[in-house]
């Protein structure tokens, strides 16, 4: 399992260090889009502490324990009304080194990313009287994979860990605490 941590300038500018030099050992056909997503995350101070930033869009990265290497950042808005509160993945961007994997190594790594993401953000709303973490699925091969969670996980074994899951519309896929 992939863990997630708070991003704050040092380490966002550490990540785009890394990230650029990633894609400059590659095809650097991706470096434009690189450099004009970390200016979006810095220009608008999408970091801090998750939970001290209601409503608001928040980046986390997403970091390998075995060799703290930052494999994802994703985006996450995280909302707190009294005793519910919601957690929403919007987005997760890769790294490179990811990116550029062959279809199925890229298909694998993405999934465990994902699911390492929900965990988190599952356990956020475990905690609370009432939690709903919802996953958006913000192109077509996002909606095949909420569609392949939604299909292949067995809702009587994610009961037991106190949540039921549902599609809502044709973007999200949600879990509620029950």
């Amino acid at each position: 399992m992939y863990k997630l941590l708070n991003l704050d300038v040092q380490a966002t500018n550490s990540i785009r260090a890394n990230w650029i030099e990633q894609v400059e050992k590659g095809d650097d056909s991706g470096l434009e889009l690189t450099d004009s997503f970390f200016d979006y995350l810095m220009s608008g101070n999408y970091f801090g502490d998750l939970l001290q930033r209601s409503n608001q869009i928040t980046y986390l990265s997403v970091v390998d324990p075995n060799n703290q290497e930052v494999v994802a950042i994703t985006e996450i808005i995280y909302a707190r009304q009294g005793a519910k509160s919601i957690c929403k993945i919007m987005d997760i961007s890769h790294a490179p080194k990811i990116s550029n994997l062959e279809d199925e190594a890229y298909i694998n790594k993405s999934f465990d990313i994902l699911l390492s993401i929900l965990a988190h953000m599952l356990e956020i709303n475990k905690s609370t009287n009432h939690g709903i973490t919802k996953i958006y699925a913000r192109d077509d091969a996002a909606r095949d994979t909420i569609k392949q969670i939604h299909t292949h996980t067995d809702k009587n074994v994610l009961e037991t860990t106190g949540f039921k899951m549902k599609t809502s519309g044709y973007r999200w896929l949600e879990f509620e605490k029950i």
